[in-house]
C-alpha cells in the first residue's frame, strides 16, 4: 500500500494509538510507555519535579467511604488538583470549599486524613 497523503505537514506530531473504552489504569501505562518513546515527553515525564494529577474520579475512588457529590468533587480538584498541593492542604480550606458545596464542613480533617494514606498506595 502507498504512503497516506495528509491535509498538512505532521512531521513531529506525535500519534499513539490506542483503544476506546479501556481500562483507565491501564490506558494511562500505555500512554506513559508511548510518550517516553519520544525523548523530549521522556524527559519531562521522569522530571523530577513533575506534579502528580488526582482527577475527579481517582479522588472519588480514594474517598469511598465519603459520598459526596460529583461537583462537590470537581471543586475539590479544581483547588487541589495535585498529590502535592493535597499534601499542603489545610483542613480549614477544605472546609470553605466543603461548606460552599452546601456539605459538612466538619469532615475536612477526615477527608484529608484518608486521602492521604490513600495516596501514600496506590489505587487499583
Amino acid at each position: 500500500m502507498g504512503k497516506v497523503k495528509l491535509p498538512a505537514d505532521l512531521h513531529g506530531l506525535l500519534r499513539i494509538d490506542y483503544t476506546m473504552g479501556a481500562d483507565v489504569s491501564a490506558l494511562a501505562d500505555h500512554l506513559e510507555k508511548e510518550f517516553r518513546k519520544n525523548h523530549s515527553l521522556a524527559t519531562l515525564v521522569d522530571h523530577s519535579s513533575r506534579e502528580f494529577f488526582i482527577s475527579v474520579r481517582s479522588l472519588t475512588s480514594r474517598l469511598k467511604t465519603l459520598a459526596l457529590p460529583p461537583e462537590c468533587m470537581t471543586r475539590l480538584v479544581e483547588r487541589f488538583p495535585t498529590r502535592e498541593t493535597w499534601a499542603k492542604a489545610k483542613p480549614a480550606e477544605v472546609a470553605k470549599i466543603l461548606a460552599d458545596a452546601r456539605e459538612d464542613p466538619d469532615v475536612a480533617e477526615f477527608l484529608l486524613k484518608q486521602l492521604r494514606k490513600s495516596l501514600a498506595t496506590p489505587v487499583a
